[in-house]
């Protein structure tokens, strides 16, 4: 909080702490059990709904493709991707395996139902 100056707001501005708001997360990496994410300032749960969307194996990646010479792929949608230049091992011929899935069908089914209310 320090170094991006949040502690000094915070105690310039105290009740600026996100009261009455409700902020959606999408996120693989949220950890519900983080101290920090428990109860708001005013003793509110903090979350009110947690959807775990990782979908662990739910997408196929056993197409294999190589590095082009010019540092893209083709993606299985026949888009051009380019490989950051700070990806080690970005040599031509670099294997990569890729997959595709769409959206819908990695989401939980309360999830879909909710998004298509």
């Amino acid at each position: 909080k320090e170094e991006i100056g949040a502690s000094e707001f915070i105690r310039k501005y105290p009740s600026y702490d996100g009261r009455g708001i409700i902020v959606g997360v999408f996120d693989t990496g949220v950890d519900p059990g983080a101290p920090g994410l428990q109860t708001t300032s005013d003793g509110k749960p903090k979350m009110i709904d947690l959807v775990d969307c990782t979908g662990s194996g739910d997408v196929d990646t056993s197409k294999e493709t190589e590095l082009e010479a010019d540092g893209t792929l083709k993606g299985l949608s026949g888009r051009s991707l380019t490989v950051p230049a700070e990806w080690p091992d970005r040599a031509a011929g670099t294997k990569y395996r890729l997959g595709l899935k769409r959206a819908f069908e990695l989401y939980p089914r309360p999830l879909v139902a909710r998004v298509k209310a």
